[in-house]
């Protein structure tokens, strides 16, 4: 369950680790902060978290949903990884649809999966 804050400020905080390469790299125009940079980013990546074009038959998802819940799906190696997932699970039909898809389709699907799950918890 979300914490409860005064106001509706959420300040969130995380290490940059191996992005901050990235993150200084795009601090040059306009000029920002590695933290601005961040903010924008990740604002600009959800914006694109659409899945409405991705279309998955009710099995398919049911497929999707153990996939996820099993945490096979935590970065982008693994997700890379999600028709053979399918195939594994007997899903062909599946498997044959995510094998079409680029990574950032098979993201948005993932991060929507992802978002099911949790709303159904």
């Amino acid at each position: 369950m979300p914490r409860k804050y005064k106001g509706n400020l959420h300040n969130i905080c995380f290490r940059a680790g191996t992005l901050i390469g990235q993150l200084t790299a795009r601090t040059k125009r306009p000029a920002l902060t590695e933290h601005a940079v961040a903010r924008r980013d990740l604002e600009r990546y959800y914006s694109l978290l659409d899945p409405t074009d991705i279309m998955i038959s009710k099995s398919g998802l049911e497929t999707l949903k153990r996939i996820v819940e099993t945490g096979k799906t935590n970065n982008l190696d693994k997700i890379r990884l999600l028709s053979a997932e399918a195939e594994e699970a007997g899903d062909t039909a599946l498997a044959t649809k995510l094998g079409n898809m680029t990574p950032f389709e098979l993201i948005t699907l993932v991060d929507a999966v992802e978002r099911l799950v949790v709303g159904q918890e």
